[in-house]
């Protein structure tokens, strides 16, 4: 079973509990909390501005993405989870466009890889990351908007 992005860790705490035989459950792989932009998809944007409150995945710019993935693998994370698009569940955001720039996405994937982490996967499927190559190892929750016009 995969469970991707989930808040507070609890996912990889649930996993390695089913690992030492304190709960009965599936193997699991874990990504710990999802990654994405200030203000995006993976931020918690539907709160006022006066909790400023942020996703706790949230990084920016290439050393920004580094330390996250750096800092969820370090707690256990089996995956790198990414929201690279607008949802079309969070405020303001657009389905249909990238959020990450292709230099953010390439250092994800890149520390991932290097870290031994050999699933970076994305919420959607921007163009970017499949037509210039960011090398994600897999997409999850693509849209049919994004899928049919993504190149193959």
């Amino acid at each position: 079973m995969r469970n991707l992005g989930a808040k507070d860790y609890a996912d990889i705490a649930l996993r390695d509990a089913i690992n030492d035989g304190d709960v009965i459950g599936p193997r699991m792989v874990a990504s710990g909390p999802a990654l994405g932009i200030t203000g995006g998809h993976c931020d918690e944007n539907l709160l006022p501005p006066a909790f400023h409150f942020q996703g706790e995945g949230v990084a920016d710019g290439v050393e920004g993405v580094q330390h996250r993935v750096r800092e969820v693998i370090k707690y256990g994370a089996d995956v790198i989870k990414i929201c690279a698009t607008g949802g079309v569940l969070s405020k303001g955001d657009d389905p249909n466009a990238s959020q990450y720039t292709l230099e953010e996405m390439k250092a994800i994937v890149a520390d991932a890889h290097r870290l031994g982490v050999e699933w970076p996967r994305m919420l959607t499927a921007p163009r970017r990351a499949i037509g210039f190559g960011a090398g994600v190892d897999s997409i999850e929750h693509a849209t049919e908007w994004t899928m049919r016009r993504s190149p193959r």
